[in-house]
């Protein structure tokens, strides 16, 4: 087992790496921090094909010492890390690792990994191995698309999650409530809709926003929340042979 590692997370918006010592995740921090990934004791591995520009960040060696993620594909067979991929491989990379330490995790139940970040992605994994996914707006973006139109105000996070609590009419009575019901009834009914096709085992939510959508998703399945996912998922992908 690789005690010592740096996972990195780039991410769309907010790259993070993990420290693990001693086969345990002990920190996860902003990757702007990234002076600590010099230290020669660890291996690194990111979720992302590091790009000259995040080499840069660093000194000399950090290259040296990054496990390529391409080692992993059986192009061949449209295989990653030995899970079958019914995908294009111009797949994201985090989505990609994280499929794969489902369906190892899980041994061949139907899981579903939903990571809510400035994206949200939905990504389906059965036996089969990996058989698709959807990418919807984030609650940021989804929010800011209201300032598109004058008249209306952007409203925060934590303003959804509490409407997303209070009982609610059929058709809301305050501008407010329409556009924070309207926003949380788009998830809703996206993951209604897919879970009445799909009976998974599990529902693996992870991701910044994964509070908004465990509290969306309380009542309709199992849920399994996994603040870290990625950097669980490097891990248990760079301790593959």
């Amino acid at each position: 087992m690789m005690k010592n590692l740096f996972t990195i997370d780039l991410g769309n918006s907010h790259p993070h790496f993990g420290l693990f010592e001693n086969g345990k995740l002990q920190s996860v921090s902003p990757l702007i921090n990234s002076e600590r990934l010099n230290s020669r004791q660890y291996k690194i591995i990111a979720s992302q094909v590091a790009s000259s520009s995040f080499i840069e960040q660093v000194k000399d060696g950090v290259k040296d010492r990054m496990i390529d993620l391409e080692r992993f594909w059986d192009h061949k067979n449209h295989c990653f890390a030995g899970m079958p991929v019914h995908y294009a491989q111009t797949i994201g990379q985090d989505r990609l690792v994280q499929a794969a330490h489902a369906f190892h995790l899980f041994q061949g139940q139907e899981v579903m990994v939903i990571d809510a970040g400035t994206f949200v992605t939905v990504d389906l994994i059965n036996f089969d191995g990996l058989s698709g996914g959807f990418i919807l707006p984030g609650l940021h973006l989804m929010l800011e698309s209201y300032l598109a139109g004058d008249a209306l105000k952007k409203y925060t996070k934590e303003e959804v999650i509490k409407e997303s609590i209070l009982p609610i009419n059929d058709w809301p009575g305050d501008t407010k409530k329409a556009v924070c019901h309207g926003v949380l009834d788009l998830y809703r009914s996206f993951y209604f809709h897919k879970l009445q096709k799909h009976a998974p085992t599990k529902l693996i939510v992870t991701g910044g926003d994964s509070d908004l959508h465990l509290q969306i998703l309380r009542d309709m399945a199992e849920l399994s929340h996994h603040p870290h996912f990625i950097h669980e998922s490097l891990y248990f992908l760079a301790n593959l042979d």
